[in-house]
């Protein structure tokens, strides 16, 4: 078959499974498969637990036995055909929500509207790609996408918190030849910025501040932030007329108690821009009250210094990378644990500072300020180890795909599986090129990956499907040349 005659076989697969496809992701969806570490006696919880025998259920109706390791957080799916072999990994586990930030829907109530596009967590993170593997599968088994290599199918339960399910599957299983994570933007990328986390805590306690509480992960700007404060009327008079027509902020009082809601714009900690953090906010206003004690001015007017910038200028990080473009730097977890505060950071970083460096001006400009720090994670720089012939492939398809002639590889601030598979890279699975869609007329801070109401445009869900079939059989030819 010529390539025109595969994708019009895999275009009308499509077509006469696509209700069953969206059945499937909608089911996969409903599932709040946010990692948690060992909680209901599973590895990563019985809700990623549940989302991996999902797959194995609808892996079942096409006669396939997806393999679930309970005890290391992950299933494949693997079709057993020539000596080279293609992996394409994909995960199940989702970051939290907070439901009242959700417009569309709830956010496991997967909801499509009159446009065409899907709201619910996990839709474009990743469980479209979840689903598409599976589908892949039958394609391939059927002969409709034409492919030597033998197919492996991964599906991960804990890529949002650190990835530790990969780890275990490295450490457990024979690699690919070639592994492909659709999990990025198209058309490839080749290399992934450093990620490291870490925690400050204010060597004082707090002495008004009860709460100070945002973020629902560690890789995501803070969207909505709560601050209760013990004071006596004034503060709370104070703080009204200072957020008197902003709507950014909400204040109640009762009993002796203020509590303040601060309202962001959240976005994907990789991609800052844009986005306002709540508790920097929170942090920013309240340093300035002047009823409130000169102990928790002090922490919050150090803590909003020490974050604003989302390069990092604060902590002595700022770089910017010849591929990888500028370090960025997130507070992504606000707290109060027994009267101290508790703060966590993302970085996402190039080659330009070492790490040890950057770690080394971190705990300076934080202890600076009385400020106590910890490393809690550190991955270096990813760049794929797969020979150039097959990115070169890769281009050439999504430029026959897309008409998009003048791509090129790209180097990423994600995170994603393909820094540990070494011979390998990532790619998109929504293809929104050529393709006229609506407004989904969403606020800032909505609609995309970490974000309330995350959403997918289904055509180009299916679309991506496609270009990355056309991808596989491309690669899938370089693999098994003589």
């Amino acid at each position: 078959m010529n390539n025109a005659q595969i994708k019009e076989n895999i275009k009308k697969y499509l077509e006469d499974n696509k209700e069953a496809i969206i059945s499937d992701l909608i089911t996969l969806c409903r599932i709040p498969s946010v990692s948690e570490e060992g909680k209901d006696g599973y590895v990563f919880g019985k809700n990623v637990n549940d989302a991996l025998f999902e797959v194995k259920n609808i892996a079942s109706k096409f006669g396939f036995e997806a393999d679930v390791k309970e005890n290391l957080g992950y299933a494949t799916l693997s079709l057993k055909k020539g000596e080279k072999s293609m992996g394409l990994y994909s995960h199940c586990d989702v970051v939290p929500v907070k439901a009242d930030e959700w417009i569309k829907t709830a956010p496991y109530e997967p909801f499509i509207d009159s446009n065409g596009y899907m709201y619910c967590r996990g839709c474009e993170d990743n469980k479209s790609s979840a689903v598409a593997l599976i589908y892949i599968a039958d394609m391939i088994n059927k002969g409709i996408i034409p492919f030597e290599s033998s197919y492996i199918a991964y599906f991960g339960g804990s890529e949002e918190t650190g990835m530790q399910d990969l780890q275990n599957y490295v450490a457990n299983e024979k690699m690919p030849d070639l592994c492909l994570v659709p999990d990025n933007s198209y058309p490839v990328c080749v290399g992934e910025k450093g990620i490291m986390r870490f925690i400050a805590r204010p060597e004082r306690n707090f002495e008004q501040i009860k709460a100070f509480e945002g973020g629902i992960a560690v890789n995501a700007v803070i969207g909505t932030h709560i601050s209760k404060i013990k004071a006596d009327k004034a503060l709370f008079e104070e703080i009204k007329e200072k957020i008197s027509e902003n709507t950014s902020f909400d204040i109640k009082y009762d009993k002796g108690l203020i509590t303040l809601t601060s309202y962001g714009k959240s976005s994907h900690a990789a991609m800052p821009e844009g986005s306002q953090n709540a508790a920097v906010m929170a942090a920013e206003l309240l340093c300035g009250c002047e009823k409130l004690c000169e102990n928790d001015r002090k922490i919050l007017s150090d803590l909003a210094e020490l974050s604003r910038d989302y390069y990092g200028s604060a902590a002595g990080i700022l770089a910017d990378d010849e591929h990888f473009g500028k370090n960025t730097y997130v507070l992504g977890i606000s707290s109060c644990r027994n009267g101290r505060g508790f703060f966590k950071y993302d970085i996402r970083y190039g080659m330009t500072i070492p790490s040890d460096k950057m770690i080394d001006n971190i705990k300076k400009a934080f202890e600076e300020k009385g400020f106590e720090t910890e490393i809690d994670e550190n991955c270096p720089c990813f760049v794929t180890g797969a020979p150039r012939k097959y990115i070169d492939a890769v281009l050439k398809v999504y430029a026959e795909e897309t008409g998009i002639s003048d791509a090129k590889e790209y180097y990423s601030g994600g995170g994603t599986y393909a820094r540990y598979l070494g011979n390998s890279f990532g790619m998109s699975i929504h293809d929104y090129s050529k393709l006229e869609y609506p407004d989904c007329e969403l606020p800032k801070g909505h609609g995309e990956a970490h974000q309330p109401d995350e959403k997918i445009y289904i055509d180009a869900f299916f679309k991506g499907i496609v270009t990355d079939c056309m991808m596989m059989v491309e690669l899938d030819r370089l693999l098994n040349e003589k």
